[in-house]
């Protein structure tokens, strides 16, 4: 439930005490594509708890299109986390756009992956979606996915931040190598307001990330990119793509 001063209220799915959470204490990073990238959830994860903040990420598996099992997963969290989780990454499930409300469910930032230029459904779902983004909130865009310009008008109010491998991406990478691990130079083309209102300049940094391939390039990225927006550093994002391994809990929903 929404109050009137934007406080959150999530009913637990046992006893009859609510959490209540603000905004700012939980922030819903929403992935919107054609398939659920557990690599750019798992990175996150593990990049917000290996610089001290409380995440996790949802796994929306047996949700459908049912937004009251969305909530009971974040309220399943709110429960472990004894109601101090910063930050929530969801897949969100599919549906059609008749079927989707999310009007109970801020999103903080919404990450694109991939939808392809045919994918109709999976499109006009996302638009659905992006009209859910809190006024504050980012949208982090892959240009590289041919769909991206049949929503993009959906966000011309909204702060966007583009990815991927084209030119004109804000977050791009260049001298990529591929051994057993993947390697490249992360290119941030132009200035980025964080979350806080600071600014992040232009710059390059390598990054070298353990057991990932070419393939993997828009997560990192993506992730990246998403690790900027919440004010982490690059020192840091470089450190815990070394480090990445185990990336957290993870509840499941579960019907009762």
């Amino acid at each position: 439930m929404k109050t009137d001063d934007g406080t959150i209220v999530y009913n637990r799915t046992m006893g009859n005490d609510p959490y209540i959470h603000t905004l700012e204490n939980l922030k819903i990073i929403g992935m919107v594509g054609g398939y659920e990238d557990t690599k750019i959830s798992g990175f996150l994860s593990h990049l917000f708890r290996s610089t001290g903040k409380k995440a996790a990420r949802i796994h929306s598996t047996g949700c459908g299109h049912d937004t009251q099992k969305v909530r009971e997963l974040l309220s399943s969290h709110m429960d472990t986390y004894n109601g101090e989780l910063e930050y929530a990454v969801i897949h969100l499930p599919g549906s059609s756009p008749q079927q989707y409300d999310l009007s109970n469910i801020f999103l903080d930032s919404i990450i694109h992956t991939f939808l392809g230029e045919n994918n109709k459904y999976e499109n006009d779902k996302s638009e659905t979606i992006f009209k859910s983004l809190s006024a504050k909130g980012y949208a982090l865009i892959n240009v590289d996915d041919e769909a991206y310009p049949d929503f993009i008008g959906c966000l011309e109010n909204k702060l966007v931040i583009t990815y991927g491998l084209s030119p004109k991406a804000t977050i791009t990478a260049s001298s990529i190598e591929e051994a057993s691990n993947l390697h490249f130079t992360c290119c941030i083309q132009r200035g980025i307001t964080n979350r806080s209102g600071l600014e992040v300049d232009p710059m390059e940094f390598p990054v070298y990330i353990p057991n990932f391939e070419k393939s993997d390039i828009h997560s990192a990225l993506a992730a990246i990119g998403t690790g900027l927006i919440y004010g982490i550093s690059t020192e840091d994002i470089i450190t815990a793509f070394k480090a990445h391994g185990q990336t957290g809990k993870t509840i499941k929903y579960e019907s009762r």
